[in-house]
């Protein structure tokens, strides 16, 4: 398919000490592992984990995939599912799937590094090693295609992911009706 490789969606934008929301005419720049946004008038930086003490909702999904095999049925396994992460900070991630039998939640992940500045020591991970593979359990049976969501919905929980993976297995030609 001829998707675009990821998009970003902020509505109500506005440029600190400015009134004024952006609807349009802005622009994205990344200048040194930073984001900005632009426009005419203005130019704001992306920091913080919370958009004015509001939630910032972050989700990263896979395409839904019919693993090659359109008219079979599938089976995601249960012990091959894994995902390198990044430890941020006081972070979590949550992990979901979407099959054409429904969407549910496999897993919550508390995924911090070491800083004591606001450190919610309820949700500590002993890590320092920056990075982290996670192994999670899925079990989908007699699926058409599967898609992973990794996603945050909480207040100043933000998470990093660099790659994912599972197995699964194809199981024989799915029926009409």
């Amino acid at each position: 398919a001829n998707g675009a490789y990821e998009w970003y969606y902020w509505n109500n934008m506005q440029c600190e000490n400015s009134s004024d929301v952006i609807e349009e005419g802005a622009g994205l720049y990344e200048h040194d592992g930073s984001l900005f946004f632009y426009t005419d008038t203005c130019i704001c930086s992306f920091t913080g984990t919370n958009d004015a003490g509001e939630i910032i909702y972050s989700y990263w999904t896979t395409p839904r995939d019919v693993f090659g095999a359109p008219a079979y049925l599938k089976t995601v396994t249960k012990r091959g599912a894994t995902a390198w992460i990044k430890d941020v900070q006081n972070s979590e991630m949550k992990i979901g799937c979407l099959t054409d039998r429904g969407e549910s939640l496999l897993k919550e992940i508390n995924t911090g590094g070491f800083d004591f500045g606001g450190i919610d020591f309820g949700a500590f991970v002993f890590s320092s090693v920056g990075d982290s593979l996670i192994i999670f359990n899925i079990k989908k049976k007699k699926i058409m295609y599967f898609s992973l969501i990794f996603y945050t919905d909480t207040l100043d929980k933000p998470f990093a992911l660099y790659s994912a993976g599972l197995e699964y297995q194809v199981i024989k030609h799915a029926k009409e009706g």
